[in-house]
């Protein structure tokens, strides 16, 4: 309540403020965008000529007409600004006594352009809705640079990234499809994390949050997709920029990225490269109980955990586009990646068997993962005789990860004398070893037609080919000799290929109101040496959308969706996380299926929607089972039953002054689910939500001031109970004179807040009557992070920005060739 009355007191404030200029207007126009719609909401800046300093402000009305009251005499300039365009500026003109002077028709530009040998780069909104779902321009950010794309996306709304369990979520929902560019990385959780930690952000255009994607993308990815697009230039000469920064938490953090662009004629070319370093730790606290067979009953446990890793990455980016002829492009981009990440995990185990015994356990794992990533594309794009255009992307990526580990344990009794309790389930030292190789092929062919200038078709196939090969072990090391673990060794080969084919109609019925229909059907098949599984599905969606006003909205959506498990999910491995327990797959999981419903209303520049969610058999990892032989902990992924999402979301954009913007969301509603893998198969119903902000401030020389924030309110995952938490961020950024760049200092965690409280076995009796309390702490909670970056432009700026092409999207959205 207490957001919302707030929220509502500023929009107030403001159109009284508004409605208090209308009164009395000497200094009048009409501000138009280049579509020729009006233009609300416009800043209006009345300037002196000598310094530029302010004589009066305003804003322009919902048809985007102004008007400036009681104005003295003398010479001033006018000046017109909004998110997403660029800044107007008039000529010099005198003011009169008793004389007023109307503009006429003023058309503002969202475009880069170039005033009197000035540059003017227009700004972007930090939210942006789509019928798809919600667009980040990262770039209006200040926490944007010096940061990785995964900090970037931590940071997005309704976005939760649980580093410590490798999942990532989107309003709640698992089962979210990464992509890059529009392509998907088909990689496990945890190897898409690696991925992100290494990628620069100051190279991402937007990230697009996708709750509602259209039949043109693939059906996976139950809980929507997120689609980071990359910077792109066209023009001509050459440009590009320089980015470095430094910080430090618990330890070191550096990155170093440089990007070239050049066009010439119809040539574009691009190259990046970003090196990064990051010295982190972060840990848990957990107490409980258990019954242990091992040691004859019931036990308490405590257990202290650190981790300690080193991230480093290199990553290289090239690309190329060239226009053949005046109907055909034909480009290529090549994504290279080699990441290190060296990691000890420090355990302290103490288990209280009975009044007058106990074990102490102190166990290190040393563990090294090398990743070697590459991905490639080959497109040629086409336009056709009668309003046609043929696409054609060819793909080819690589996967390779090693990951060694090595357990070394000591065994304590009450006195802290040593002892070895032997079997084993007590070993001294456990060694793992892992190798996992992925290759895939994709192949697609996308065509689009429209007729009569209104209905527009669009159809594609594609087929997706891709081999998994995993090689795992562990052994255990008893009086100095090394014996395998036979049931943890995993040798397999993985195949699996889809075969896919979709169609939409779009047809506008009016300039305001559209209607897409379209429907995918999907032949998946996946091969094992334990099983072959095929599933042939059809997945339909609908799009409608209505206006009843330039500044009025409404659209309605419906979409299928689907998750399949991964190899990591499936495989029988076993990965050692205790004497008594270890991480393993699940042969058994079944693919989610999500029907998903989304009522969206936009006014101006606010947006809310209503999205109703029903998952068939959704996936939760990181739960308690127990083995056949009962004598085993296996942490593992489960489906549920079902699970039902209803949730209302909003973005409010607000500016207080013209110095003073403020974004603010909230995503909330009730929760139900249905758990199957306790012994208690119990259901659950209750409330959460989620709220972020952001308000950036302009102070004076060129220096602006943003602080940015989330909350996540009480949630379940499974059977896992997780208390509220969250965060609050802070940027300063200097723009240098002369076009020497910028400067940016930040500070993640301001309170030190990032501790998530967890616990299991409250809600349904979990495998050997486990129950635990469990404290995260991330290394912000233990140290706040500290950044300094500076960043640069050079060569020629007036190279304008391509978007990304993919389905049922704007402008902006010409190049992403989609799953």
């Amino acid at each position: 309540m207490t957001y919302f009355s707030i929220m509502k007191t500023w929009i107030t404030v403001l159109l009284y403020m508004l409605t208090s200029i209308l009164l009395q207007a000497q200094i009048s126009g009409k501000i138009v965008v280049e579509e020729g719609e009006s233009a609300a909401f416009v800043n209006v800046l009345l300037l002196h000529t000598t310094d530029s300093s302010l004589v009066k402000g305003g804003q322009s009305d919902l048809e985007g007409n102004f008007n400036l009251l009681n104005v003295q005499p003398g010479t001033y300039l006018l000046r017109l600004s909004a998110i997403g365009f660029a800044d107007w500026n008039s000529e010099a003109f005198e003011l009169q006594e008793g004389v007023g002077k109307n503009f006429g028709e003023i058309q503002l530009s969202s475009a880069a352009i170039a005033l009197e040998g000035v540059e003017v780069t227009a700004k972007k909104m930090l939210l942006q809705q789509s019928a798809e779902g919600t667009v980040i321009n990262v770039g209006s950010s200040i926490m944007t640079q010096g940061s990785s794309a995964l900090q970037v996306l931590e940071r997005s709304p309704g976005v939760f990234i649980d580093q410590r369990n490798n999942t990532i979520a989107l309003n709640g929902q698992n089962g979210v499809g990464i992509m890059i560019n529009g392509k998907r990385l088909r990689l496990s959780l945890q190897e898409v994390v690696a991925m992100l930690q290494g990628m620069s952000a100051d190279n991402i255009e937007k990230i697009e949050l996708l709750t509602s994607p259209s039949a043109k993308y693939e059906a996976a990815g139950s809980g929507g997709l997120i689609n980071i697009v990359l910077k792109k230039t066209e023009g001509f000469g050459t440009n590009g920029s320089l980015s470095v920064s430094g910080g430090y938490g618990e330890g070191e953090k550096a990155m170093a990225s440089a990007r070239i662009n050049h066009s010439a004629g119809e040539t574009h070319a691009y190259a990046s490269y970003t090196y990064s370093l990051d010295e982190m730790a972060d840990g848990f606290y957990g107490v409980g109980t258990n019954i242990v067979p091992v040691f004859g009953g019931q036990v308490g446990f405590e257990i202290l955990s650190n981790n300690y890793r080193r991230l480093s990455n290199h990553n290289l980016s090239l690309g190329a586009e060239t226009k053949i002829d005046d109907q055909t492009i034909l480009g290529g981009s090549l994504i290279m990646q080699r990441s290190g990440n060296r990691n000890t995990v420090v355990n302290l185990v103490e288990y209280d068997l009975n009044p007058d015994s106990l074990i102490r356990m102190n166990i290190q794992i040393n563990g090294d993962n090398p990743w070697n990533n590459l991905l490639s594309n080959v497109y040629l794009e086409r336009n056709l005789a009668g309003q046609g255009k043929l696409k054609l992307d060819v793909d080819y990526l690589n996967f390779d990860s090693k990951n060694p580990t090595l357990a070394q344990s000591q065994y304590f009794n009450k006195e802290d004398d040593p002892i070895h309790p032997g079997g084993r389930f007590f070993a001294d030292a456990n060694r793992g070893s892992s190798r996992t190789a992925i290759d895939i092929g994709v192949f697609k062919l996308d065509f689009e037609r429209t007729f009569q200038d209104k209905l527009k078709w669009e159809a594609g196939v594609k087929g997706t080919y891709s081999k998994t090969s995993n090689l795992a072990q562990i052994e255990r090391q008893e009086d100095n000799d090394w014996i395998l673990d036979d049931r943890s060794v995993t040798a397999v080969d993985l195949y699996e290929s889809i075969a896919a084919a979709y169609t939409s109609f779009h047809y506008p019925f009016t300039p305001s109101t559209e209607l897409t229909l379209g429907a995918r059907y999907e032949y998946w098949e996946r091969t094992s040496p334990e099983d072959k599984r095929v599933q042939r599905r059809l997945f339909p969606s609908l799009f409608f959308s209505h206006g009843w006003n330039e500044v009025s909205r409404l659209q309605l959506s419906f979409t299928q969706r689907v998750t399949r498990p991964d190899y990591n999910d499936l495989a029988s491995f076993l990965r050692y996380n205790g004497p008594i327990s270890v991480f393993t797959g699940n042969p058994l999981l079944r693919p989610t299926i999500s029907h998903n419903v989304r009522l969206a209303y936009q006014w101006q520049a606010y947006n809310f929607s209503l999205n109703l969610v029903h998952e068939e058999n959704p996936i939760v990892r990181y739960q308690v089972v127990e083995n056949e032989a009962g004598d085993l902990v296996l942490v593992s992924p489960q489906n549920m039953f079902y699970q039902r999402n209803i949730y209302f979301q909003t973005d409010i954009p607000i500016q207080v002054q013209p110095w003073w913007n403020a974004n603010l969301g909230f995503t909330g509603g009730p929760r139900k689910f249905h758990l199957s893998h306790t012994k208690e198969q119990v259901e659950k119903q209750y409330w959460t939500y989620s709220i972020y902000g952001n308000q950036t401030i302009d102070l004076p020389w060129d220096i602006s001031l943003e602080l940015s924030g989330w909350y996540n309110a009480p949630s379940y995952d499974g059977s896992r109970r997780y208390k509220g938490f969250g965060m609050l961020n802070a940027g300063l950024k200097k723009q240098l004179k002369n076009k020497q760049g910028s400067i940016q200092f930040t500070v993640n965690d301001l309170f030190k807040s990032m501790r998530i409280v967890s616990d299991f076995g409250n809600l349904a009796e979990e495998a050997f009557a486990s129950s635990a309390d469990v404290v995260y702490r991330a290394e912000s909670a233990r140290t706040r992070i500290y950044r300094i970056s500076y960043f640069r432009n050079f060569g020629n700026t007036k190279l304008k920005r391509k978007g990304e092409r993919q389905a049922g999207a704007t402008e902006e959205r010409s190049r992403v060739r989609s799953e």
